[in-house]
Order: C-alpha cells, then sequence, then structure tokens
C-alpha cells in the first residue's frame, strides 16, 4: 500500500506528512492528503528559510 512514513502519518492523529521537491511533481497519497504538505523548492532553501522565520 503506502510505505511506512506515509501509513504512520495516515493512523497518528497528529502527524503530518511534509514533502520537499524542486522542480518535481510532488506526489502526496490522497489518504493523507489533508494531514500533508508539499513544498516546490530546493530543501536548503526552503529550510533556511523556515530558520529566518523564527
Amino acid at each position: 500500500m503506502y510505505p511506512t512514513y506515509k501509513m504512520d502519518t495516515f493512523h497518528e492523529e497528529n502527524a503530518t506528512y511534509i514533502t520537499i521537491s524542486k522542480g518535481r511533481e510532488l506526489y502526496i497519497p490522497d489518504a493523507i492528503a489533508a494531514k500533508s504538505i508539499g513544498i516546490d523548492g530546493d530543501i536548503a532553501e526552503v529550510l533556511e528559510h523556515l530558520v529566518q522565520m523564527r
């Protein structure tokens, strides 16, 4: 069905699945879409931006 980390997101009430991919299609299964965040970007740039937001 889904890899373990996606199933954990499905079953854990407070879990959120986050995926970061630059220039590729972000795939989030329908079963966890409501508990997911997809970010199109370079992971280093995304993390740097998050650090600056603190």
